[in-house]
């Protein structure tokens, strides 16, 4: 018999994923130190909520970003934001103030 199980695309295969314990290993850390590094705005999220799962891709991205920050060489965002666009407004014809014009009672 033959396997008529689709093959997966390349592009759906997921990459390597690291824990806690990689991240210490990575980085010569301790679990504190890993953990808090975990929890900081600016470091990938995990993949799964609750647990301590990274994507290898993500975190080396992460990484070449935080080397490159402040120098010649940083990364623009992926998504650079657009310059507002200049909206050009005729300011309002002079007006007279006065009196709010009184509340209309309907007729029972």
């Amino acid at each position: 018999m033959t396997d008529t199980t689709p093959a997966r695309p390349d592009h759906t295969a997921p990459g390597p994923i690291l824990s806690l314990e990689d991240l210490q290993a990575r980085y010569g850390i301790g679990k504190t130190k890993a953990t808090e590094l975990a929890l900081s705005d600016e470091f990938p999220n995990t993949v799964v909520p609750g647990m301590h799962r990274y994507p290898l891709a993500a975190l080396e991205a992460w990484e070449t970003a935080t080397a490159l920050a402040g120098t010649i060489a940083e990364p623009r965002p992926a998504t650079a934001p657009a310059a507002p666009a200049t909206v050009i407004v005729q300011p309002p014809a002079a007006g007279r103030p006065g009196r709010k014009p009184a509340a209309t009672k309907e007729a029972a």
